[in-house]
């Protein structure tokens, strides 16, 4: 489901059109952007949906991360980039299973990473690690953005708020010690907007890319109301913010 900055529903429509890829364009010009998804709380099921959402428009595009994620179930992984890239109108995944963990997908080689970026085709990236946490700041070797990236949307689960750092928070004494807060000590909103906004927050390394927002797990009236509040306080110039939720029923 899909909320706009206000919370007011906006329906199950394509979260595409809402974080605004089209840009005023008929579906057929599509711009073919270079999207890295950031942060906490909902990055996984955004990436799938991009995909899903690309699938259904019959757009052939690239997935992959520049950091490690779960091997995706019953799909091909391609550690070159394919001689005829529309010869199917899905997703191409790239990458390689990871020496460390091979239930999980790591990079394909520089090369070919370079190659995809530089495609013309859609590309949508994971380039963080949260290990299902809904809330983090980054380390000092994070986020991985490619610098090819056009678009970074970055993510922040609503349902951190109000519980304690130490539960909601990955690597909680690095969100603890960035807010000058223990790690025992309850989450806020006002801190979640503080890691939304600081330079070396959610958008670090963003530059000047386009930036977009999502408030996940906008499940219920008090995350819309956080998510508000979050809103309200947001002072990234041209920040594009949406709520979504991805809860069943």
């Amino acid at each position: 489901m899909i909320y706009d900055k206000e919370g007011v529903y906006r329906g199950h429509g394509r979260l595409l059109t809402a974080l605004g890829f089209f840009a005023g364009q008929e579906e057929s010009h599509l711009a073919m952007p270079v999207i890295s998804i950031v942060g906490a709380g909902g990055k996984t099921h955004t990436f799938y949906r991009l995909d899903q959402e690309l699938t259904e428009m019959h757009i052939s595009h690239f997935l992959m991360t520049t950091t490690h994620m779960r091997l995706p179930k019953e799909k091909s992984i391609y550690s070159k980039l394919p001689e005829d890239i529309s010869a199917r109108r899905d997703g191409w995944w790239m990458g390689q299973p990871s020496k460390k963990d091979p239930a999980k997908l790591a990079p394909p080689g520089e090369s070919v990473m370079a190659a995809v970026c530089a495609s013309g085709y859609p590309v949508v990236i994971e380039a963080d690690g949260a290990r299902g946490k809904s809330c983090k700041v980054p380390a000092t070797w994070e986020p991985a953005i490619r610098q090819e990236t056009t678009w970074v949307i970055g993510i922040m689960g609503l349902t951190a708020i109000g519980q304690r750092i130490c539960e909601s928070c990955h690597r909680p004494e690095d969100v603890a010690r960035f807010l000058g807060k223990e790690p025992e000590d309850t989450l806020t909103w006002q801190d979640m907007c503080r890691i939304i906004d600081h330079p070396d927050g959610l958008f670090k390394s963003a530059g000047d890319r386009k930036k977009v927002l999502i408030l996940n797990q906008a499940d219920d009236k008090i995350c819309r109301t956080w998510g508000r509040k979050i809103v309200s306080q947001a002072t990234i110039p041209g920040l594009t913010i949406w709520m979504t939720s991805y809860r069943k029923g």
